[in-house]
């Protein structure tokens, strides 16, 4: 990585630098008055943990575990994202704009890590800058800005920087304390998240043109991230540690070829998302298996794989650099281990993204003999382009009404996105709303058994007890591991004096409620004794 890109062009280096401070801040401007949506209720708004500093141990000796009133278990140890929600709750309370400052502020961070790279690495700030810019304005991004509980992935991206540039300090100066140093940064992010493990695969790679060269310095670079595995060894040590007896995701090999397979149509829906992000959204149809419809896949994937090959063949180090870092940072979502979130969702790109801008920009260079008043003129275009698209993106986030309806925008038979919407318009009690959102979601499939749900409580609420059972009993059908539905429908019975129709239910829901509904599990059983002495 040649100095001068650090030492020489001053004046245009801290120019350069204002101008990405306030055109990214201004991007995401709009978002300070955004409200915590989807999965920040859970995380940050409804965690009590996030409330007391008496809690500052829970956050490193237990881990997350969300999505349980899904009925999915993810538990993921990310404590130093947590301990954030912690310092953050001392801060500003409940109140959204600090934690959306704080999420503009990392990404600021990560953007000008970025740039502070890629002026090593091109020796100069224009296009060390355009490659910075790239990526702070790149729509895919508001989604890890916007959604305040995606903040592990600016946090672990900053870590990350900040490991790199220590080692390589340490590998230019011989400074080894640096090598400490590194390891001491790359621990932190991990503590964020585990995506930023793949920062030790790169490290021994990224300046290896050849694999001779790989061979003749292996041991050299074995020693220098001896400190980075060596807290590697502790994260996986503390994570194993708090995990044990949590439901943590297995590799799950029978369905791995299926998830392989529905990689096919993952990847080329990120290439879009990325060079044409007309179509960003939280809910991403994923098809379950392909199709015969999905016929352009096979053409798609050949030109990846010939881009690829074309770009890697024209030898330019940073452009080998950024496919390399994007490959590496791309294998923990590719669904090799189940991710219980989704298969696809733009905050996975975050770290990839971090090459592919290098990679653009190392490119553009290759034609930089071209006329400059054409390079600026596109240059502008683009930016402007994707200014626009990330400003709208934000306003996405608003609040979970706003964003949910824009999922169904993008994909209209997303029940995903009708059911939540109805869940939002109910709490705001708009039972016209909520009503036409779950029957839109019945539309797609008519045996959604939260949408059915939903409805059959509207229905008790306003005493049809007769289309209420209707609903509850579509809605077992849809899904018989529904203890909502099975619940409800013996209270129901029983309400009816239907007692030996409502038993069997309550001891359904006895063998099935997982530890959520622990807190009606006496009430059930008390429910059932009586209902026994009344009928045996």
């Amino acid at each position: 990585m040649p100095d001068e890109g650090i030492t020489r062009y001053r004046p245009t280096k801290l120019l350069f630098a204002v101008l990405l401070v306030v055109i990214v801040c201004g991007v995401y401007g709009n978002s300070l008055h955004n409200g915590f949506v989807w999965d920040d209720h859970e995380i940050i708004v409804d965690n009590p943990v996030n409330k007391d500093w008496s809690n500052i141990g829970t956050v490193f000796s237990q881990p997350d575990d969300l999505m349980r009133g899904a009925g999915v278990s993810a538990p993921f140890y990310r404590p130093v994202n947590r301990l954030s929600y912690l310092v953050d709750y001392q801060l500003y309370g409940l109140k959204p704009l600090g934690y959306h400052a704080e999420n503009i502020l990392l990404h600021l961070a990560v953007v000008c890590c970025l740039y502070l790279l890629a002026l090593r690495l091109f020796g100069a700030p224009t296009p060390a800058f355009a490659a910075a810019l790239l990526f702070g304005i790149h729509p895919i991004n508001a989604e890890t800005v916007n959604l305040v509980s995606a903040r592990n992935n600016l946090l672990a991206a900053l870590f990350v920087f900040l490991s790199f540039f220590a080692f390589n300090r340490a590998s230019r100066t011989g400074q080894k304390v640096f090598f400490l140093v590194s390891g001491v940064f790359f621990f932190l992010g991990l503590l964020c998240k585990e995506t930023a493990l793949m920062l030790l695969p790169f490290l021994f790679v990224y300046d290896f043109p050849t694999l001779g060269a790989l061979r003749g310095r292996l041991w050299d670079r074995l020693v220098s991230t001896l400190p980075l595995i060596f807290f590697a060894g502790v994260y996986l040590v503390l994570r194993s540690g708090v995990l044990t007896g949590s439901s943590e995701t297995s590799l799950d090999f029978d369905r791995l070829g299926h998830r392989m397979l529905q990689n096919l149509f993952v990847v080329p829906r990120y290439l879009e998302n990325l060079l044409l992000p007309l179509r960003l959204s939280v809910d991403y149809q994923v098809p379950s298996e392909l199709r015969t419809a999905d016929w352009w896949l096979a053409p798609v994937w050949c030109l990846v794989v010939a881009g690829i090959v074309l770009l890697w063949r024209t030898g330019r180090p940073v452009t080998r650099g950024g496919l390399v870092w994007c490959a590496i940072n791309l294998f923990p979502v590719a669904n090799i281990i189940p991710i219980p979130s989704a298969p696809l969702a733009d905050r996975f790109m975050y770290l990839p993204l971090l090459g592919l801008c290098l990679v653009v920009i190392d490119q553009g260079l290759r034609y930089s003999k071209r006329p400059r008043k054409l390079a600026l003129g596109a240059g502008a275009i683009l930016t402007i382009f994707l200014v626009t698209l990330t400003v709208r993106r934000n306003l996405d986030w608003v609040d979970d009404s706003s964003l949910f309806a824009s999922a169904i925008k993008v994909a209209p038979n997303s029940t995903w996105g009708y059911y939540n919407l109805g869940v939002v318009l109910l709490d705001k009690q708009d039972l016209a709303g909520a009503t036409q959102a779950f029957s839109a979601a019945l539309r797609v499939d008519p045996l959604h058994s939260g949408s059915l749900f939903q409805l059959a409580s509207i229905q008790i609420n306003a005493q049809s007890y007769q289309e209420a059972e209707r609903y509850l009993r579509l809605a077992l059908q849809g899904d018989s591991g529904n203890v909502e539905a099975l619940f409800n429908l013996a209270m129901l019975l029983e309400k009816l004096d239907r007692g030996r129709e409502a038993l069997p239910l309550y001891e359904a829901f006895l063998a099935k409620a997982s530890a959520k509904y622990e807190s009606l599990l006496p009430k059930v059983r008390s429910r059932i004794a009586l209902l026994h002495k009344k009928y045996d």
